[in-house]
């Protein structure tokens, strides 16, 4: 699968500022060669060591361009500068949570589910891509990963793990090749999701999902895990038919320990309801992040 995050047209500027650098260098190598050794005796010699200033410059940033053209999206230009403000090293463990969400939003309100993984946030419905024991085992041996030391309690594999900084690109590309979120079934998240909040499961044996976008968030250090994370949230929205719908709006007029619907100003006040200045519920900030990035600003 092509990464649905990149834009070519934002491609265009590090491709052009390649393209001078690697000419100037080609131009200012020929000249030099030339001047030395050719003409010389025209060519004063202050003009050419301008020249080897100029190339020794445009050296160095002969790998920063390059850097540039390769990391096609946001979160690899953020891994280079971790690296180089030498906030992580090359084997510095990068914590991956890959995730399909699955959003359920009706009139105007959006279902989240509580943690389950002990820090009590409520967040919005989603699904970790689950592995097999021999993929999962494959993967860890070929990236040197390790298991995620934060979650004890999973009965499944998936990828969730701990990466070293400098195979992140190439991990992020296998799961590229491994996982298509066009195609990918999510009604096992969806049977779970059906079970948490008590609907009728006869009405949603069928679910109509639809993919929207993928959101990369800048790897950054987490307080709660105690690692730097790169999250992968690849949004999907359930399409619900009539009878579906109709469960879902007195579901939406509900709520308990397990789930909530919440408005977007909720979700953006991280569960505080402004109008009365209540808060209801604990809710995680990359919840408002995702649903702006997916469906843009609401109010």
């Amino acid at each position: 699968m092509k990464d649905p995050n990149i834009d070519n047209k934002k491609r265009i500027k590090p491709i052009i500022l390649f393209a001078l650098n690697t000419a100037g260098i080609v131009l200012l190598i020929v000249f030099n060669v030339l001047s030395l050794f050719v003409f010389k005796q025209y060519i004063p010699d202050s003009i050419i060591g301008a020249a080897f200033s100029v190339l020794g410059f445009l050296l160095p940033l002969e790998k920063v361009s390059f850097e540039n053209l390769t990391d096609a999206l946001p979160w690899q230009s953020y891994l280079r500068y971790l690296s180089r403000k030498k906030e992580i090293t090359r084997k510095t463990p990068i914590r991956i949570s890959y995730a399909g969400y699955v959003i359920f939003k009706i009139n105007g309100k959006y279902l989240l589910l509580k943690n389950t993984h002990g820090i009590d946030l409520y967040q919005l419905s989603a699904r970790t891509y689950h592995l097999d024991y021999e993929k999962y085992v494959a993967i860890k041996k070929q990236f040197n990963a390790e298991d995620d030391d934060y979650i004890t309690d999973k009965d499944y594999y998936d990828y969730r793990l701990l990466v070293p900084a400098n195979r992140i690109k190439r991990f992020y590309k296998f799961f590229l090749s491994d996982v298509d979120p066009k195609t990918y079934d999510y009604s096992e998240a969806v049977d779970n999701i059906i079970t948490r909040i008590g609907a009728n499961k006869d009405i949603f044996k069928d679910v109509k999902i639809t993919f929207v976008s993928r959101k990369i968030f800048p790897i950054a250090f987490s307080r709660y895990t105690n690692h730097f994370e790169m999250i992968v949230a690849d949004v999907n929205v359930v399409e619900p038919n009539e009878e579906q719908f109709k469960e879902l709006v007195k579901l939406a007029g509900t709520s308990n320990d397990e789930y909530r619907f919440v408005t977007i100003n909720e979700l953006k006040s991280n569960g505080t309801d402004v109008k009365i200045g209540k808060r209801k519920a604990d809710i995680t900030p990359i919840a408002y992040e995702i649903i702006e990035y997916a469906f843009g600003k609401e109010e």
